[in-house]
């Protein structure tokens, strides 16, 4: 078995640290195929990082002989962690080691360490940001990580076959690349979590008012963790432009009157001349002739303004019709940096997940 130790210099960004910390440990396994049953791994790719230096570690076989001794310095440095990064290693390379293990009679709980699967976690959003494919190497160049490697497992299996007959150095020099690059290529995926900060209405995320119109308002947003690259969604009437660390959000604009209602309509009266509805307390005043039971599409009142579309959000809720499309008023809390702005602008990006 080989053991190759590398370090680099690297500084990570606001998205990269929100996932990665000293406890995280991100791998890559490569296998002679996909059954664990009948197949076996060869090489295990891992890295962490630590003070500003990235620390890169590969294990590889020269042999199925030298599996064991690979998943077993591999589940003796995983036990200094308390996560795993990979991609798609919740379908594929935990599954797989467990079954290796097993087979070899190697102690191993890699299983109960907490994970984060980056397929799995980007995969929700695909067609939100418009990506075609969620393999990594499309991922890295969406990124636009500067790959080298351009071979893919299947073809490496053949590789590895190759390389047991006669230890070319040059095929050995192809599979370890691949191996690192995909776990160096995990580093850079992480990056895709300031695209799930973004969506997520957990994050808060401060907005101001950039521009008004009788027709649009226009949000400006800072973004906690910064995009890798800008993106643009138009969807439910709502446009969001975001780079970097700035987003900006389109919202209609409606003019006119729109309609309040009641809850407890049986408690209110219905003036048809007036087309609104008054209290049981204050209605003894008027004329009865003038009145009628309010029903529940009766029980409103009417207010002419500005109203933005609520999207579900909102306490004091206008109406075009009795259950028909919500509004907020564009009133001074809309308007002004707040609570109550932060948690509209929160929820409207979340909107776009659908």
């Amino acid at each position: 078995m080989r053991i190759i130790e590398k370090t680099f210099e690297k500084n990570l960004d606001e998205s990269q640290l929100a996932v990665i910390d000293s406890a995280t440990l991100l791998f890559d396994i490569e296998s002679t195929g996909l059954s664990s049953k009948y197949c076996y791994v060869y090489a295990i790719g891992c890295a962490y990082y630590k003070a500003g230096i990235l620390h890169f570690i590969q294990y590889f076989g020269e042999g199925p002989a030298d599996e064991s001794l690979i998943i077993e310095e591999f589940i003796r440095l995983s036990s200094g962690f308390g996560k795993y990064i990979s991609f798609n290693g919740q379908n594929f390379d935990i599954r797989f080691l467990t079954d290796r293990a097993n087979a070899l009679s190697l102690q191993c709980n890699i299983s109960a360490i907490k994970h984060l699967d980056l397929y799995r976690m980007i995969m929700p959003y695909k067609k939100l940001l418009g990506f075609s494919s969620l393999r990594q190497k499309y991922l890295e160049e969406f990124l636009c990580s500067g790959r080298k490697d351009d071979t893919n497992g299947g073809e490496l299996t053949c590789v590895y076959k190759e390389f047991l007959e006669n230890s070319d150095a040059n095929l050995l020099k192809i599979l370890m690349q691949h191996n690192e690059e995909d776990v160096l290529g995990l580093v850079e995926l992480c990056k895709l979590y300031s695209y799930i900060s973004l969506f997520d209405d957990r994050t808060e995320k401060e907005g101001n008012l950039a521009e008004i119109t009788d027709k649009e308002c226009i949000y400006s947003i800072m973004l906690t963790h910064p995009l890798p690259k800008s993106i643009n969604i138009l969807a439910n009437s709502l446009y969001l432009h975001a780079e970097r660390k700035n987003a900006y959000l389109k919202i209609p604009v409606y003019k006119g009157k729109l309609k309040f209602f009641f809850d407890d309509y049986k408690n209110y009266w219905y003036y048809p001349e007036e087309d609104r509805a008054i209290h049981s307390s204050l209605a003894v005043y008027g004329e009865k002739s003038h009145r009628i039971k309010a029903t529940a599409k009766t029980a409103y009142i009417t207010k002419t303004s500005s109203f933005l579309p609520s999207y579900g959000y909102g306490d004091e809720l206008f109406y075009d019709e009795y259950k028909g499309k919500a509004y907020i008023e564009l009133s001074d809390k809309i308007k002004t940096p707040g609570n109550y702005l932060t948690g509209y602008l929160n929820h409207l990006i979340s909107s776009f997940k659908g």
